[in-house]
This record gives structure tokens, sequence and C-alpha cells, in this order.
């Protein structure tokens, strides 16, 4: 194998760190049975609270994805205007970031209370709170999100990956935001 295509000890590191973290999660979900909305539900259910799936236009040609916690959500933002596969990779990046135990912003009610345009902007700046793509963080996300990917095609599920009937969470986003205040 030449040597640019080995990966150093360190990676190996990360990627065996991010194969334990799918095996942790194995013995929680089944993969032979994945559904986009039913992987979602079971990270509701593991998260303690509901993930929202939330599309934003994004003005960057570098930043895709962000994730916001509050106490009673999690919101995943992800680029509207790209491909459908793409956004589904962006969700599961994310995704990636909350089941490796990765810190996010943290929004309180005042937070999610703004505008719409506020939020995007707060979404905006978490999207680039992990935007350096050689941190550690984006690496294991990026790692565990294609292990995850993995698992998904050997049960022979990709068809659920390439759906585009996802769910989308606009509306209940809004909702949300207007019971808050």
């Amino acid at each position: 194998m030449p040597k640019s295509l080995r990966l150093s000890t360190e990676d190996s590191t990360v990627h065996a760190r991010m194969r334990a973290v799918l095996s942790s999660i194995q013995q929680e979900f089944d993969f032979s049975t994945f559904t986009w909305p039913g992987f979602v539900d079971w990270l509701s259910q593991r998260q303690g609270k509901q993930v929202l799936l939330v599309p934003i236009p994004t003005e960057s040609s570098s930043l895709f994805g962000g994730w916001i916690s509050t106490a009673a959500a999690e919101f995943i933002f992800f680029d509207k205007g790209t491909l459908p596969m793409h956004q589904i990779h962006i969700q599961l990046h994310e995704i990636a970031h909350m089941l490796c135990g990765h810190s996010t912003f943290h929004a309180d009610q005042e937070h999610m209370s703004q505008s719409q345009e506020e939020i995007m902007a707060l979404a905006a700046s978490a999207m680039r709170m992990r935007h350096v793509a050689e941190s550690e963080t984006e690496q294991e996300a990026e790692i565990l999100t294609a292990l995850i990917q993995s698992a998904i095609f050997s049960h022979g599920r990709q068809e659920a990956l390439t759906r585009f009937d996802f769910q989308n969470h606009d509306e209940e986003v809004l909702v949300y935001m207007m019971e808050l205040g």
C-alpha cells in the first residue's frame, strides 16, 4: 500500500475510538431496520429531548450544518440549498457530534425566542464553532458519519439515505419559538 494511503497512528486511534462508539450505538439501535425518521426518533429518546431538523439558507460555501442545544430540544440546522443527499450527510454529521459527546452552543429561552433571522445567525455561529476541518472533533464526527453510513449500507438500507422524504421540522421550530415568547 502506498505510504500516503496508510493511516497514521493518530488516525488509527481515532478510527478505533469511533468504531467503539459505533459498537455502542449498535447495541441500542438495529441498523437492519434503519429509516431516517426512525433513527431520529431513536436519537430523540436517547437524548431525552426532541431532535429537530431545520433547513436554513447559508451564505457560505464552506459552512453546511450546525447544532444548537436547548433544555427542550436539539436543533440540527443544515443548508437547504445543497443537494438532498448532501443534506442527509450534513444532518448525520451533526448527529455524529452528539453521539460522540462533543460540546455545542447551548441556547436558553431568550436566544430561541428571537426572530427567525436572529436564530439563523445563531445557527451560523454554532456552525463556525467547529469549522476547522482539521480539528479532532470534526475528524471524529466525519469518521463516525462514515461508519454509520457503512452500517446502514451493510444492512442493505441505503435507500433510506437516498429517499428524500425525510422529516423536516421547520413548522415545529417556529411553533416552539412562538411558544417561548
